[in-house]
């Protein structure tokens, strides 16, 4: 009997889940377009910086422009983030290469993550070797470890040769699935304790 009572809460909870709808607990995590400038989470160094122009914004009036020459270090633009509360993270943003990046000059923009504040870099994609063209979306899905995560960076580092290297960047968003707090779950729980009591004296 026990173990029959044990088979219904179960089920409850499977249904209670089941129940909610899988989008409920998606969201925007962070995103930005730029409009109001350069966000308040983010510090650029060298030729990084927002433009107004047609050309420049995938959407609204303004986007992220890197254009060389650029340090030989490369110029770096980061985004100082939080992922607390969400799992299941992805980065989408759109490119725009406005001139070619030759990768045989060594032309190259990196984007890289960084799970301990910037303590250290993982790269997620290179763009090199790229001829001019129109908008294209990018996404990735990250790592485990920027999940639920206080101290979630990410960074554009640019080496460009001349002034006729240039990409735009535009439309950042950062998305994840929220994780149910304690209190949720335990709600969650108690119903489906109390449909498997009524269904026991029922």
């Amino acid at each position: 009997m026990k173990t029959s009572g044990r088979r219904i809460g179960m089920g409850a909870v499977m249904l209670i889940f089941g129940l909610i709808p899988a989008n409920l607990f998606a969201g925007t995590v962070w995103s930005t377009g730029f409009e109001g400038g350069l966000p308040t989470e983010a510090a650029a160094s060298g030729n990084w910086r927002v433009v107004t122009s047609a050309p420049a914004a995938h959407s609204g009036t303004k986007g992220l422009d890197i254009s060389g020459a650029t340090t030989l270090v490369g110029d770096v633009l980061v985004f100082d983030l939080s992922s607390v509360g969400f799992a299941d993270l992805a980065l989408n943003f759109w490119v725009k290469v406005r001139d070619g990046l030759e990768s045989g000059d060594g032309d190259s923009v990196q984007l890289e993550w960084s799970p301990n504040d910037g303590a250290s870099w993982e790269p997620l994609t290179v763009f090199s070797g790229l001829a001019a063209d129109d908008w294209f979306p990018n996404q990735f899905s990250l790592p485990s470890g920027a999940a639920d995560n206080p101290n979630l960076n990410f960074r554009l580092v640019a080496t460009l040769g001349t002034s006729g290297d240039r990409m735009t960047f535009d439309d950042f968003a950062l998305s994840g699935t929220l994780v149910p707090e304690p209190l949720t779950i335990g709600l969650l729980t108690l119903g489906a304790l109390i449909v498997s009591r009524r269904r026991r004296f029922s």
